[in-house]
């Protein structure tokens, strides 16, 4: 949740290629994901993102877009409903 609630505020997010992250975060779209195993990656990034506030205010804008597009709502309610209905047999 907490990149979720991150991209929400706009930020641009910088983490580890791990988990379910990938899901959540689009690489040179809404932030950048780098290997786990990979120190001078994640610092190599920081010092390109410090460097360029436009290029961190476009990913912000584009991850706060994703969140209400991708994770709003009404788009978890249509998905929630989606598994359910697969789920439950149909009436004869």
């Amino acid at each position: 949740m907490v990149f979720l609630e991150a991209m929400a505020a706009g930020l641009p997010i910088l983490a580890t290629d791990v988990s379910a992250i990938p899901e959540v975060v689009l690489p040179r779209e809404t932030g950048e994901l780098v290997p786990v195993d990979d120190p001078q990656s994640l610092a190599e990034t920081m010092v390109e993102w410090s460097r360029n506030p436009q290029q961190r205010a476009r990913m912000g804008a584009a991850g706060q877009a994703r969140v209400r597009t991708a994770f709003g709502l009404p788009t978890m309610v249509d998905r929630t409903l989606e598994v359910y209905r697969s789920l439950i047999p149909p009436r004869p």
